[in-house]
């Protein structure tokens, strides 16, 4: 653990200045190495695709212009998300700095998401891993739509996947970002993709539903950071 981690608190912006920013904190964690946490949320509905998906053959562009959704590309793998009510975070940092891991992908998905359990216990809630708590489903088949299909280590409630992370890794640096849905319309989601079925159908699931409120964005901030200090922020 360390002391050092720069915490950011950013207001919503739009969906190409988020992930701006986001190219932003893992530029500057290889330039300097001081490991970066960021909390942040969506100033309008908006789409990220995976770095690998091309957004002609995942999305409905047609719809997507009617409804002015803004989409950009992700320098992260995995499908598509729909960010409207959510609070969406990101991290830069070192493998070290995520604790003891197997080194591999998914033991470092399993390391780092620890923190995000402990988020969800602090609202009341019931968190598994995937692996471990959907033993009966096919765990690790891609899907377009990023909420449709779970990981080993995607975090699950209520039988339910809980938002969706992805990563990007270099010689020198582990960046992950995530979403947190408050609320989920999921007939929006699927209504902007091109594979409708397999959006409406996925099994999302959000705050709201789970907690039967909707919660403060001023709270899920507060208990966000709190968990992922607990996990990895040295106390001075």
């Amino acid at each position: 653990m360390r002391s050092d981690w720069r915490v950011i608190k950013s207001g919503p912006y739009d969906a190409k200045t988020n992930m701006a920013i986001d190219g932003r904190i893992l530029s500057e964690y290889l330039a300097d190495g001081i490991p970066r946490f960021r909390i942040y949320s969506w100033s309008a509905p908006s789409i990220t695709f995976g770095v690998s998906q091309k957004p002609e053959e995942v999305l409905d562009l047609e719809r997507c212009g009617a409804e002015k959704i803004q989409y950009v590309k992700r320098m992260t793998g995995g499908g598509v998300i729909f960010h409207d009510d959510e609070l969406t975070y990101s991290l830069a940092c070192s493998k070290d700095d995520i604790g003891p891991s197997d080194g591999t992908v998914a033991g470092s998905f399993k390391a780092i998401c620890a923190f995000l359990i402990e988020f969800y216990e602090r609202l009341g809630l019931a968190p598994g891993f995937a692996v471990d708590r959907a033993p009966g489903e096919k765990i690790g088949a891609f899907s377009d739509f990023c909420f449709a299909s779970k990981e080993k280590y995607d975090i699950v409630i209520a039988g339910k996947k809980m938002g969706g992370n992805a990563q990007k890794r270099t010689r020198q640096a582990i960046f992950q970002h995530g979403s947190i849905p408050v609320s989920f319309d999921r007939r929006r989601a699927a209504s902007l993709v091109k594979d409708k079925d397999g959006g409406a159908g996925c099994g999302a699931a959000s705050l709201e539903e789970l907690l039967g409120r909707r919660p403060e964005r001023e709270e899920l901030t507060d208990l966000l950071g709190g968990a992922f200090a607990k996990t990895f922020i040295a106390q001075q």
